[in-house]
């Protein structure tokens, strides 16, 4: 029986593209946790919001200890290492998150293995600001 292919229909193929865009490395996934919680902020107001981050391991990203660093004003960068305090066995950097926030000083974590990060965004005026990380 000769079986054929229908053409793809837009609301399939925004799926699909929505579905493969899903799969980003560490740091990505970070910037858009990020975005969101910036966006949460802006919207429902009040002066802080904090951010709890997990690492997830796949796709690239970090299955054992990891470090965080917000570079100011420039690239958010995360290390996957094999122990914390240890090696890095890959790396993955954005600029993602600079179209939501502001990064004033340089803030960096070393975490071990599924350790949670917590981000603190600080409205100041109109602009939210990476305040602290710990």
């Amino acid at each position: 029986m000769l079986m054929r292919l229908q053409p793809l229909r837009w609301p399939t193929a925004l799926a699909l593209i929505l579905a493969l865009g899903g799969c980003t490395d560490a740091a990505t996934r970070l910037a858009g946790d990020v975005e969101e919680s910036a966006s949460q902020l802006r919207r429902f107001g009040g002066s802080t919001i904090v951010l709890e981050h997990i690492p997830n391991g796949f796709p690239e990203g970090c299955t054992k200890a990891y470090d965080i660093q917000f570079s100011a004003a420039s690239s958010l960068l995360v290390w996957c290492k094999d122990a914390k305090g240890g090696e890095a066995t890959s790396s993955h950097t954005t600029t993602h998150h600079l179209r939501f926030v502001k990064v004033p000083e340089t803030l960096r974590v070393e975490k071990s293995a599924g350790e949670t990060t917590y981000i603190t965004l600080t409205r100041e005026g109109s602009d939210v600001v990476v305040s602290a990380m710990r």
